[in-house]
């Protein structure tokens, strides 16, 4: 785990508390994550290490400058 990506955590976790802070319903951010997650797989992202079949093709070039 490095800097950013403690800080990632930190504000993911601000952004999905934030709903329930201010309408104490817990569903909000289930939807938030559930949602996040759904369209990182869907553009093919990692989603918690795991690949996923994706709808949109990425090709990724390892020898630019």
């Amino acid at each position: 785990m490095n800097l950013m990506s403690l800080l990632n955590l930190f504000f993911a976790g601000i952004i999905l508390g934030l709903p329930f802070i201010f309408t104490k319903n817990l569903w909000y951010s289930i939807s938030l994550h559930f949602s996040w997650n759904f369209f990182q797989a869907f553009f093919g992202f990692k989603v918690s290490g795991s690949f996923f079949y994706s709808s949109i093709i990425q090709r990724i070039n390892n020898n630019n400058l």
